[in-house]
């Protein structure tokens, strides 16, 4: 499997399931209450880091790209790491890449991106969450 670098998509802002008919939901940039704050993507995991931390290769050729969650580890920061994981990779292992849906992309400090994950209810959820 090649190794390219990837982006994730945030899953529980931008798409969501119906949790009756598990159907997937998509929303518009208009329902986003505060969008310069709300994570639209981020580095996440490569194919062949994702099989090291024990994802199987079917689950990775199965989805075109891998989600992120706020509920999930930071690689290499927090272990174990998952497919859906934030990668950190940037300025010494010390920030993440983000894009957010205004448009607007930051690096952002891991220490606050696992005050987000930690958080996913509470002071972090603006982040993910697409309401």
């Amino acid at each position: 499997m090649t190794n390219y670098k990837t982006i994730g998509v945030n899953a529980w802002g931008f798409l969501g399931r119906n949790t009756s008919t598990n159907a997937l939901l998509i929303y518009r940039l208009s329902e986003f209450s505060n969008p310069s704050m709300t994570m639209h993507c981020a580095d996440t995991r490569t194919g062949n880091e994702a099989i090291a931390a024990g994802v199987a290769l079917s689950s990775i050729q199965n989805n075109a790209h891998n989600y992120i969650f706020p509920n999930v580890d930071v690689a290499p920061i927090s272990t174990p790491a998952s497919a859906q994981g934030f990668f950190v990779r940037h300025r010494d292992a010390a920030s993440i890449n983000c894009s957010f849906a205004d448009g607007h992309v930051q690096s952002i400090p891991v220490n606050s991106i696992m005050d987000w994950t930690n958080n996913c209810f509470g002071s972090g959820k603006i982040h993910f969450s697409a309401k």
